[in-house]
């Protein structure tokens, strides 16, 4: 899988591919040239991805890792990822405990769970 450098905007909303690369090490010294010739006013951010094509690598890392960047780089706290991860547990949730009742009752029903007691 490549290794995909994006410039990201300040505000966030602009990511731009800059260069696609198959190496991490060659990845890595994209990104740290990048980061060495930006100026001191420049805000932009220069990201790196792992990913199978550019269409997932451009999907955020996770959104409490976006959160904790936010917080240590722009000293901002973000409610609106914390609430999306907060949804995204809610919904995984409810899928784990809905598979597990289909399964319990599956087996419950075919006489397959354990006779166990006193």
């Amino acid at each position: 899988m490549p290794y995909y450098v994006f410039r990201l905007s300040a505000d966030r909303k602009n990511l731009t591919l800059l260069n696609t690369c198959a190496k991490y090490p060659e990845a890595k010294e994209i990104c740290r040239d990048l980061r060495i010739k930006q100026g001191p006013n420049e805000t932009d951010l220069i990201r790196m991805a792992f990913a199978q094509n550019e269409k997932d690598a451009r999907r955020p890392s996770s959104h409490v890792f976006e959160g904790m960047r936010s917080v240590l780089f722009e000293q901002r706290f973000r409610v609106d990822l914390l609430v999306n991860a907060m949804a995204l547990n809610i919904v995984y949730l409810a899928g784990g405990i809905a598979a597990f009742l289909a399964f319990f009752n599956n087996a419950r029903v075919r006489g397959q769970l354990l006779h166990v007691g006193e």
